[in-house]
């Protein structure tokens, strides 16, 4: 599952399985803004992932996918 941070910018593109099991998407971002991506398995405690000082582009997330973690949830959230 993904989830999007609200208000300016972090709405997820070109989600994707790529070969090696990796999962893929980017996010669009405000120039200046701080994002940061945030994964859990269980949608209550939240692990970060990556934190980035966007430059008005798309961000790009790439991430394994492994038997070993059979759910995986991400978010990104903007800081202020």
């Amino acid at each position: 599952m993904v989830d999007s941070a609200a208000g300016a910018g972090g709405q997820i593109n070109g989600l994707s399985l790529l070969p090696g099991n990796q999962l893929t998407f980017g996010y669009a971002t405000t120039s200046g803004h701080t994002y940061i991506i945030q994964t859990s398995t269980n949608l209550t405690s939240w692990d970060a992932r990556t934190t980035n000082l966007a430059d008005g582009g798309l961000l790009n997330f790439t991430n394994l996918i492994t038997p070993a973690i059979p759910k995986q949830f991400f978010r990104i959230l903007e800081l202020p």
